[in-house]
């Protein structure tokens, strides 16, 4: 090179691709990309959900790397394989709640392990909200009507 004239640079490879790893954008998803790259995220965390339940071999354990973003999904979301981890990008950036139609369905029903954090859930009915569990194990008070996932945040004492 002598300086003369611009070299054209590939890429050396493949892109890796993360099977346990489900990347959601709601700006730049599309719900029927297979999400297991940063390049092609899927659009809502329900469809990321939806596809680790699908998933017989690398489903449980599996992580949903949420971007900043709202996402209204339609509840329930249903996880369904165990030591599952949904992790946003930070609880002031990704907010969470339900369509208009499932307001008044639980927003997230978990099995064993399941580890949400670093999201905003909002806009749940009442009835809902008296039944959630905050992740100490405590009763959240009724008069919530937002939770932070991630923090131990609850007027009651155990």
């Amino acid at each position: 090179m002598d300086g003369s004239k611009w070299d054209g640079v590939t890429s050396g490879g493949t892109f890796t691709k993360l099977e346990k790893v489900i990347y959601v954008d709601s700006v730049n998803g599309n719900d029927n990309n297979e999400g297991h790259r940063i390049s092609n995220p899927k659009a809502s965390i329900k469809a990321a959900v939806d596809a680790i339940n699908n998933d017989a071999t690398f489903g449980d354990g599996s992580v949903v790397l949420v971007a900043p973003g709202v996402y209204q999904e339609a509840a329930p979301i249903d996880i369904q394989k165990r030591d599952v981890a949904i992790i946003g990008a930070s609880v002031r950036n990704v907010i969470v709640h339900p369509t208009a139609a499932t307001e008044t369905s639980s927003l997230f029903r978990v099995n064993s392990g399941t580890y949400l954090h670093n999201m905003t859930f909002t806009g749940m009915k009442l009835a809902v909200l008296a039944v959630l569990l905050d992740l100490c194990g405590k009763m959240l008070p009724t008069a919530c009507l937002q939770h932070k996932v991630g923090t131990c945040r609850s007027s009651r004492t155990p």
